[in-house]
């Protein structure tokens, strides 16, 4: 059996962190940041708040495209 790991923690860039096995990131967007819930702080139930927008809007300098959404437990 493997070793747990918490991967959980704010994220800019790369890939978020799916909570509880989340749906998988869109391969066609840009994951921008994620704030997860810490000691001062709790995003709806010790959850995520993240960002992401489409590729080609990124590309062109479109931020009117980024999407924020929450995950919680």
């Amino acid at each position: 059996m493997g070793e747990w790991r918490d991967e959980s923690g704010h994220r800019a860039f790369g890939r978020p962190w799916a909570m509880q096995g989340g749906p998988a990131p869109d391969p066609d967007r840009v994951h921008l940041l994620q704030l997860d819930s810490d000691d001062g702080w709790s995003w709806a139930d010790c959850g995520t708040v993240s960002s992401d927008i489409p590729a080609e809007a990124l590309r062109a300098g479109d931020f009117t495209q980024v999407d924020c959404y929450t995950a919680s437990c």
